[in-house]
């Protein structure tokens, strides 16, 4: 508990009762160690589908292993840290194939704080497993009873295009590349976008105004989760919250306070958010006010995400009394940030983006 804040503490001990395991299923009773009568069965005792670098999914009963894939190379993968007040983005790493004693605790709060405030849950902590290696622990794995793994990603209308190709279509005046329109907002198959921005503008901002954020790595766009019931209804739901946070909210907060807590949420939505199918030229000399309001003069005006968000966000600013001037101009504030410009990056492709890559010229475009 000690790595947590203290209203993070106060909160995870008054959902604890949901945790208390009871409905585990028997075939976690014990060790998933891979035995020699595991390995000299020709029938596998489980199976499951490998979900994203560190996790598994066992379709038999829904139950996703989040870190089960210990690698003891030290292999880390890079984790980017946003704390409350901050102006720049601070850059870690974690342990690459399990978790750690934070990211599930953190992993438990987000559960809590989501049934505490009565959000929709895409999973169920079942129970934790340990590694142990000569005598030491190189992390955890949280096994989660899920209600679905159907990501919004795998709905995206992704271009049928390469990088090169839409530079070269966009240096050619032309106004589509890869049957995609040049400067507009990707589309979604099978799901009504209209629907899909209001309802995770309603969440997001829910889960903001209670004082919780996921953190930049957690807000990405594939962290949404599509649930469809029986009558055929869509739901949707956010997940996975290792880097969970929560925050206070003052009863009469400052300006500087509102200026943070607008560029946290600012953050979270961009990260979000559908990506603006385009190429920017970004000088090569330009400061990150100047990359920041080229980027947002495109993601700002296109992005169907932050419109919904922002109109809900001045909406709740205004019922619990902050000042609309003081709300305004911390929205227009945090956009013009180097954080803004950073995240912005990854929205829209650009070449000052593409001037960060190795020599091999790889584009990461974090589920885009």
């Amino acid at each position: 508990m000690g790595l947590l804040a203290k209203q993070e503490q106060e909160l995870l001990r008054k959902q604890a009762g949901t945790l208390d395991g009871a409905s585990r299923p028997p075939i976690f009773n014990t060790c998933l160690a891979r035995t020699s009568t595991w390995i000299a069965s020709k029938t596998p005792a489980l199976m499951a589908r490998r979900s994203g670098g560190r996790s598994a999914f066992i379709p038999e009963g829904n139950w996703k292993l989040k870190g089960c894939r210990p690698v003891l190379d030290g292999s880390t993968y890079p984790l980017e840290l946003l704390p409350f007040g901050a102006t720049r983005i601070q850059r870690a790493t974690i342990p690459f194939g399990t978790l750690t004693a934070e990211s599930v605790l953190r992993e438990l709060l987000g559960y809590a704080f989501m049934r505490e405030h009565q959000l929709p849950l895409h999973a169920r902590p079942v129970c934790v497993f340990e590694y142990r290696h000569a005598g030491e622990t190189p992390g955890y794995c949280l096994v989660l009873e899920s209600r679905g793994e159907d990501r919004i990603e795998a709905h995206i209308a992704y271009p049928t295009c390469s990088v090169a190709e839409l530079i070269a279509a966009k240096r050619a005046g032309k106004a589509a590349a890869g049957g995609t329109p040049l400067g507009t907002e990707l589309k979604l198959r099978d799901v009504n976008l209209w629907w899909y921005v209001e309802e995770k503008a309603r969440l997001l901002c829910a889960m903001h105004f209670h004082g919780g954020f996921r953190g930049i790595l957690n807000s990405n766009i594939g962290n949404d989760v599509l649930l469809r019931a029986a009558d055929g209804k869509l739901a949707l739901c956010l997940c996975d919250f290792d880097t969970f946070h929560i925050v206070t909210l003052p009863g009469i907060p400052t300006d500087h306070f509102i200026r943070a807590f607008a560029l946290h949420a600012m953050i979270e939505v961009i990260k979000g958010s559908l990506s603006i199918f385009d190429i920017l030229d970004i000088p090569q000399d330009a400061e990150p006010a100047a990359i920041a309001q080229q980027l947002g003069a495109s993601y700002f005006n296109k992005s169907s995400l932050w419109r919904a968000y922002a109109r809900r966000f001045e909406q709740s600013a205004h019922a619990l009394g902050w000042n609309p001037r003081s709300t305004r101009a911390a929205l227009a504030a945090a956009g013009r940030t180097g954080v803004a410009a950073e995240v912005l990056a990854s929205c829209i492709v650009n070449n000052h983006y593409l001037r960060t890559m190795d020599s091999e010229r790889q584009v990461y475009y974090p589920h885009n």
